[in-house]
């Protein structure tokens, strides 16, 4: 079946018997591990996938003379059809800061098309962690990937619930590109590596949400293989941090937050946190004072 998505969010194509929410919380250990094996959750992460895109961009030091290249992730939300791109406020930063240093000299590309950061901002803030962009849907189309996608009067997207001791707890998703994963083909063409991971979110406050996962519970879902210890995330920052929810058995992926930090490894725990996108309002500028209007809540 293709993807489909709709204005209630990314719609999660269904492979087999789709499960329901209730009856995954009620599996044992060895039954989860099983079920991330599954068709299901492999589209789950290959959807999840589509929804991420790179922010690269490329510099010459004016004084130092040697070429850097930078990269971040970052999403779509089509809000009323309107089309606005976010990332992290730090990796527009960090492009702001090698455009100071290549004084104006500098190349930047959302996925595959020419973007210049500065001229298509909408709003900033650094105290939150996000960025928030104006894209055309003409240059949407160009760049091939696939939108949050949601009505005016269905944002902001519910936020993660608190988890509560002895409750079942919600799923979270991100999904991103590091620099580490960067590979070369030739000298003209460079190739990115996608990291797409899921766990149980941690938790949830009105400015952040966290997601902690320990390697040795680690499942190979799609048989690529896990990234070395050590390896280092940076890079996934401005990617979105995902909710699969489920609802009369459809699936939807929501939109949790923005990635924010993604730490290396310390002592086998790695932690993904991101900034609610409820402070993104749906003209795309970023309101502070924002507080979760609607919340997910684990099935029991």
């Amino acid at each position: 079946m293709g993807q489909v998505w709709t204005k209630s969010m990314h719609r999660i194509p269904i492979v087999g018997d789709a499960p329901r929410a209730s009856a995954l919380n009620n599996m044992s250990d060895a039954e989860k591990i099983e079920f991330a094996r599954s068709p299901f959750v492999r589209t789950l992460h290959v959807t999840a996938g589509t929804l991420v895109t790179t922010i690269r961009w490329s510099y010459v030091h004016a004084t130092l003379g040697t070429q850097r290249w930078r990269n971040g992730s970052a999403f779509f939300l089509d809000i009323d059809g309107r089309i606005i791109a976010v990332t992290a406020a730090h990796v527009l930063r960090l492009y702001q800061e090698g455009k100071q240093m290549s004084r104006g000299r500098i190349a930047c590309q959302l996925g595959d098309l020419t973007f210049d950061p500065d001229a298509r901002l909408i709003d900033v803030n650094d105290g939150i962690d996000i960025a928030t962009f104006n894209v055309t849907t003409a240059e949407f189309a160009q760049i091939g990937k696939q939108p949050f996608a949601v009505a005016a009067s269905d944002w902001p997207p519910p936020h993660p619930a608190t988890t509560r001791p002895g409750r079942p707890g919600l799923t979270g998703y991100f999904a991103g590109f590091p620099e580490d994963a960067r590979l070369w083909i030739n000298s003209c063409a460079m190739s990115f590596g996608l990291y797409v991971a899921g766990g149980p979110i941690g938790s949830a406050t009105e400015r952040q949400i966290s997601m902690p996962f320990e390697r040795q519970f680690w499942v190979d879902t799609l048989g690529l293989g896990f990234p070395p210890a050590g390896f280092d995330p940076g890079g996934i920052s401005g990617g979105p941090m995902m909710m699969p929810l489920e609802t009369d058995g459809a699936w939807s992926l929501h939109l949790a937050g923005v990635i924010s930090e993604f730490p290396p490894s310390v002592l086998g725990v790695e932690t993904v946190i991101a900034a609610p996108a409820h402070f993104i309002a749906a003209d795309g500028r970023i309101n502070e004072r924002s507080a979760p209007t609607r919340f997910a809540e684990p099935v029991a």
